[in-house]
This record gives C-alpha cells, structure tokens and sequence, in this order.
C-alpha cells in the first residue's frame, strides 16, 4: 500500500512538473523551425499569386532530363527564415528523382522571392515546408 501512495505521489509531481515547463512563449532558439504555426507563411508578389505560380513559369526543364525522357515528382524541403528569405533548400531523402531535376528544383525554390514570415503568439518564425514539384514532359504530336 505504502508503494500504491508513493509511485502515485511520484506520478502526481511528474505531471504537475511537465505542465508547468509547457509554455505558450516562442522559443528563443533560433534552430528551431515549425512545421505548423498560428499564422502560416504565405506567398504572394506582384508578379506572382501563388508559389506553384512562381515555380511554374521559372522552372526550365533540363535538357539532359528531357533527352532520357526523365519525367516525375521531387520532394523539396527548405525552410521560410523570420525575414521571409528561404534557407536549407535540400531534397527530401529517398525522394530523389534525377540529378538534374533534382537541381533545378533547388534552384528555383532558392531563388524564391521573400515570403510573408509564419507567426506564432505575435513573433516572426522559422517554418519548415516541403513542396512537390512535377517535372512533366509534354510530347507533341
């Protein structure tokens, strides 16, 4: 009995401990990236009203792609900084298509435009995004 009392004692503190340490506040460390936050980043430019709009007319597909007949989806990964600005551009591993698509897509996603930042309890965040992108040959007949 007196180990019943004591291991719920023990369970009680703990509990009571983590709640406490839980806060609402956004972290201090700059490392951190969201993946979901209260206001999400947005993109929209005067030249652009969505980012699949964006990628759409500055992708060019590579020739040594379009030579091999290379076609599929690329899973890219990169985070929107506090400032809007797009850091750590990488391809999502396992997600790899061909290298040269591959490239272009970290090209493209790189050379973004700045996005409105993603904002948690009133403060500017990291947010990470992972976007696909179609690389799609069209045969004329």
């Amino acid at each position: 009995m007196r180990l019943l009392i004591l291991l719920t004692v023990f369970i009680i503190s703990f509990f009571t401990a983590s709640a406490q340490t839980n806060t609402q506040t956004v972290p201090n460390d700059s490392s951190i990236a969201y993946t979901f936050c209260a206001v999400m980043p947005s993109f929209q430019t005067s030249e652009y009203k969505t980012f699949e709009d964006y990628l759409a007319k500055n992708i060019i597909y590579p020739t040594s792609a379009k030579a091999l007949g290379k076609s599929g989806v690329v899973y890219v990964e990169f985070i929107i900084e506090k400032n809007g600005s797009v850091s750590n551009v990488k391809i999502i591993p396992g997600r790899e298509l061909y290298w040269s698509l591959d490239q272009e897509a970290i090209r493209v996603i790189s050379s973004s435009p700045k996005w409105k930042p993603g904002m948690q309890n009133g403060q500017a965040v990291r947010v990470k995004k992972v976007q696909k992108i179609n690389f799609n040959l069209q045969i004329k007949k």
